[in-house]
């Protein structure tokens, strides 16, 4: 069993810890449900909702961003461009 924690798993148990639902969340942040399911299930953020998504969680942007930079870390590059590429569909 891996140590790694991704940024998912930070923001579903942040969320959690809150008791907010995935639509409160998304909404505070300003995205679709869809786009805050998608950032919980993959971990890919925006870097341009760092701000509102460390507002609604209530984190430092500092810790958003370190376990962002986590995930890019651990994450084999091919897994990352099909991510990318399927949040800039979302996005479309």
């Amino acid at each position: 069993m891996s140590d790694t924690v991704y940024v998912s798993d930070f923001l579903r148990d942040r969320r959690v810890e809150l008791e907010l639902r995935p639509a409160e969340v998304a909404s505070m942040i300003g995205v679709s449900l869809e786009i805050y399911r998608y950032w919980e299930s993959r971990g890919q953020l925006h870097e341009r909702y760092f701000q509102q998504i460390a507002t609604a969680l209530d984190v430092s942007i500092d810790k958003l961003e370190a376990e962002a930079t986590a995930t890019k870390v651990f994450t084999p590059p091919e897994i990352l461009e099909r991510s990318q590429g399927s949040l800039r569909t979302l996005h479309a």
